[in-house]
């Protein structure tokens, strides 16, 4: 899977999609990659065995849906200037 900030989301919403919509041998998968944003979503899949794709997915889902700016830029004391 490709990176690229939001795509991590959207490719979250299709895995979620693919695993409600086909059953569990449509979806198999042999192997996982990733860069970037999307390493964060192989790295989660590659705990869960293929044929558990629906706790994949809500795992991927409920991680984008809390994953906010905030929890990625750190707030440097004393501003950007000081910080350094």
């Amino acid at each position: 899977m490709s990176g690229g900030a939001n795509r991590g989301a959207y490719e979250a919403g299709a895995v979620h999609g693919l695993s409600n919509l086909l059953n569990g041998t449509d979806a198999y998968y042999d192997v996982v990659t990733g860069v970037s944003t999307g390493s964060l979503n192989k790295a989660a899949m590659s705990v869960w065995t293929p044929n558990q794709a629906k706790p994949i997915a809500d795992l991927l889902i409920n991680f984008w849906r809390f994953f906010t700016r905030d929890k990625v830029f750190l707030e440097l004391p004393g501003g950007l200037k000081e910080g350094f």
